[in-house]
């Protein structure tokens, strides 16, 4: 006698459906043979004469009846999309400002006593403050794929530094036509004491590239949607004025992306419509600098060069101390003030951000307005 084991099959055809119509089971799949019980949950039985009826996605007729078809598998959805992403480090020169100003840029530094002929007018125009810069490169991976690039990190001041105090001076003591030639900067157009206007002539080759393209248009952008009521171009100086402010910022050794931002939070960039009569272009709070672009400048230029409240205990980060003197009405250093303090992390997280996109970590991203490492 041969094993075998016991089949749990109910046999089924077209003439006894009804074995296969209750639960567990599902009707029959017949054959030639006879068929079996489904105990799965399609459609009922079809053939090519009814499967539009009877099955939503097509039915697999078969000799004795068929099944519908099981319902197609969701499609697969994606989107491929590129994404730049910026990566911006900022680093750390310790000392390397006060070394700048020792060695070339301040006004009783070695290079300029050696150059007191420097500046508008003179034949050899101004010092440029060049950085250091050595390549990168950026290593990630995005979908299990090596992504790499290059780059370019700048350490601010030490270019300038090699330029004027090391290769400069070397020239300058050697006899003429001998030593390397030294680069200068195009000094900025300087405004008479008294003139409320900008210069509107000021071609794009006078600023870095950096601060034209997006830069430029993104900061005209943001001007001319900044005041309520009075929106526009006709109604701010941001277009005619934007190469001016740049380049008279560059030439006084100040971060042209903060001039920018100063003049946008303050005035709307000269917006005389919304800020009226009394209308401070850069901030500054004399009344007869009202409506003086200009002399608005000037002064604010000569603030941005003081390392106002510097060293002052209790404040976050050195802008968070020159910016809280730079808006005190008293003319104290308090990082306690409450005003002062929110309008450093208001200017920080608002207009410097859209401006430069500087800020980082909570900070701004530049120790001193004169810091040009960023943007």
């Amino acid at each position: 006698m041969t094993e075998g084991t016991c089949k749990t099959h109910i046999y089924c055809s077209p003439d006894n459906l009804t074995l296969c119509a209750s639960s567990p089971y599902y009707g029959c799949s017949p054959n030639e043979t006879g068929g079996t019980c489904r105990t799965y949950s399609y459609e009922p039985f079809c053939s090519e004469d009814n499967n539009n009826t009877l099955c939503d996605y097509g039915c697999t007729p078969a000799p004795y009846g068929g099944y519908c078809n099981p319902p197609p598998p969701p499609p697969v959805q994606y989107c491929t999309k590129s994404i730049p992403i910026a990566v911006n480090i900022t680093t750390k020169t310790p000392l390397v400002d006060n070394i700048w100003a020792r060695l070339v840029s301040g006004t009783s530094s070695i290079f300029r006593r050696m150059s007191p002929k420097l500046g508008t007018g003179t034949g050899l125009g101004e010092v440029k403050d060049i950085p250091a810069s050595t390549n990168v490169t950026y290593k990630g991976s995005l979908n299990g794929e090596s992504i790499e690039s290059t780059g370019q990190l700048n350490f601010p001041h030490i270019g300038g530094i090699s330029e004027y105090f090391l290769r400069g001076i070397q020239t300058m003591l050697r006899p003429k036509g001998f030593g390397e030639p030294i680069s200068f900067g195009t000094p900025a157009p300087s405004i008479p004491p008294g003139t409320n206007n900008c210069v509107v002539n000021i071609p794009d080759s006078n600023v870095p590239s950096r601060y034209l393209g997006s830069f430029k248009s993104n900061f005209i952008d943001l001007t001319n949607r900044w005041a309520t009521g009075c929106t526009g171009a006709d109604n701010n100086m941001a277009d005619e004025c934007y190469n001016w402010v740049v380049s008279t910022a560059i030439g006084s050794g100040v971060n042209p992306a903060f001039a920018l931002t100063i003049w946008l939070n303050e005035s709307g960039a000269s917006n005389y419509c919304a800020g009226g009569p009394t209308t401070q272009d850069f901030g500054i709070n004399l009344l007869a600098l009202y409506k003086n672009i200009g002399g608005q400048l000037r002064v604010f230029s000569n603030m941005a060069k003081m390392k106002l409240c510097d060293g002052m205990p209790g404040f976050v980060e050195p802008m968070h101390g020159w910016m809280s003197r730079f808006q005190s009405n008293t003319g104290v250093c308090n990082p306690n003030d409450p005003v002062a303090t929110k309008y450093y992390t208001d200017v920080m997280a608002t207009t410097w951000s859209w401006v430069s996109g500087c800020p980082r970590n909570g900070k701004f991203g530049i120790t001193w307005p004169t810091d040009m490492i960023c943007p």
